[in-house]
């Protein structure tokens, strides 16, 4: 029995070995290289995770066989530019300038972008040049066929997920939320969710939103204004704070959360990027604790038989835990090796025509893209006239688990996680809560005899349509 248990353990360590290795460098002799670019705001975390989920992709495949263009092998060789204006946010113009430099280098296929207003800006260039580019961080409508969604879904499917986080779980016992005060930040991706989410809880599930009392966030906006918009809120007549946040400016919200004592009795759920990062507790001196916010993969998850590998590794390499941009920008750059493999040329029309038929496990999920027009992304209500659709474009969006016509996993899965008090970050919901960690309640969360959990499937086609419906007005 003991000689069974010595073989067991042994079998395990060696494939856990065998799984951690496969994202290490190795040393080989040199080879030409084919230009990727990498593209992104590098002043601030979310880029510089991209880029870091980018290199470690890039070593991974230098230090192995390389990419094989017609049993030829070549290394990539990684091009980076900055979307980051002068003051770290991501700027349109900055965007466009660097994305026109990347193509004037020689980049045969680029990824990256953020921010809804720069990547709709950038897809003008990249309709231009023909060079196709994996997005990495925007919820942007897709106005050009050469942009190709990796990571995070579009702004109508995190709506869609918002308003299934709230109408089918935090709106039953023991949270029994029903009413909510959306604070976002000034961006425009916001704006169509927010609507969204409001049309779609009120119409749907009776719930009550307001996104009028506290204005929309400035991105660089001190904690002193963050503190004087939040002071608007008045616990007595909220349950919840749905937070849509992707700059670094969201840490502020969570601070002055608690420090005005909303944390008492206000959950506060939604979409804030910076809470992804592991050390966001340590960050923020314990604001944090009990806040929720979406995650691509949290630290007790992994959403493939590649991802605890990558996490390993990438924290290793990085002295923390992936974020979803790292995620994504990984998978992009594995999704380009695989295209140029498939292609037999690294041309950029060459891969631009073997993308559509990408079927890739990623670390992050199985990678699929549709090819649809895009004059019906309801997305699309998101940006001015001057930044729609280009005419008869097909957009290659990213299959999800609510794709029409594609259910169940391996495809993108949302998780929404918690932060507890032991210093942990736990997955509490992703369209069901069996499995994962129970939420943890405000302290004086509000108390019912009763609680109604309709089921996840039955209630999907209904704030499906309720989201496509709010967003088709806005458009209109």
């Amino acid at each position: 029995m003991i000689m069974k248990r010595k073989i067991t353990f042994m079998i395990i360590m060696i494939l856990t070995l065998s799984m951690v290795t496969s994202f290490t460098p190795r040393v080989h002799a040199q080879r030409e290289t084919i230009k990727i670019g990498a593209i992104g705001p590098l002043a601030i975390p979310t880029g510089v995770d991209m880029q870091h989920g980018a290199e470690l992709a890039v070593a991974q495949i230098n230090a192995g066989d390389g990419v094989d263009v017609a049993g030829t092998a070549y290394d990539f060789e990684l091009l980076l530019e900055t979307t980051s204006g002068s003051t770290g946010i991501p700027d349109a113009a900055t965007g466009q300038a660097s994305i026109t430099k990347l193509a004037g280098d020689g980049a045969v296929a680029m990824l990256g972008g953020f921010r809804t207003e720069v990547v709709a800006t950038m897809q003008f260039v990249m309709n231009v040049t023909g060079i196709p580019f994996l997005g990495v961080g925007s919820t942007s409508p897709i106005i050009t066929e050469y942009f190709y969604r990796v990571g995070p879904v579009n702004g109508t499917t995190l709506a869609r997920n918002l308003i299934a986080l709230y109408g089918t779980f935090l709106v039953a016992a023991p949270h029994n939320i029903t009413d909510v005060v959306v604070v976002r930040e000034d961006a425009v991706w916001t704006e169509a969710i927010s609507a969204a989410v409001k049309g779609a809880l009120e119409g749907l599930f009776g719930m009550t939103v307001d996104t009028a009392t506290v204005d929309a966030i400035p991105e660089g906006a001190s904690g002193s204004d963050v503190a004087a918009a939040m002071s608007a809120i008045d616990s007595a007549n909220y349950d919840a704070i749905l937070p849509l946040f992707s700059a670094p400016v969201g840490q502020r919200v969570s601070e002055q959360w608690a420090a005005l004592g909303l944390n008492e009795d206000l959950y506060l759920a939604g979409i804030n990027v910076a809470a992804q990062d592991s050390d966001y507790l340590e960050d923020t001196g314990d604001a944090a604790i009990g806040e929720i916010t979406l995650l691509a993969a949290p630290p007790d998850q992994n959403p493939t038989s590649t991802s605890a590998a990558f996490k390993t590794a990438y924290e290793a390499e990085y002295g923390e835990l992936p974020t979803y941009t790292a995620f994504a920008a990984f998978d992009a750059v594995m999704i380009l090796k695989d295209a140029i493999e498939r292609a037999g040329s690294f041309a950029s029309a060459d891969i631009h025509a073997v993308l559509p038929d990408t079927d890739y496990k990623g670390v992050s999920a199985t990678i699929r893209f549709t090819s649809e027009s895009s004059a019906g992304q309801v997305a699309s209500a998101s940006v001015p006239d001057t930044l729609k659709p280009f005419n008869n474009t097909v957009a290659h969006d990213l299959y999800t688990t609510s794709t029409i016509g594609v259910s169940g996993f391996p495809f993108n899965q949302p998780y929404f996680a918690q932060w507890f008090a032991d210093g942990s970050q736990g997955a509490i919901w992703a369209g069901t809560s069996t499995g994962y960690k129970s939420a943890e309640a405000p302290s004086y969360a509000p108390e019912s005899d009763d609680g109604f959990l309709p089921g996840f499937e039955g209630i999907f086609v209904a704030f499906a349509i309720g989201t496509f419906v709010v967003l088709r007005k806005r458009k209109n």
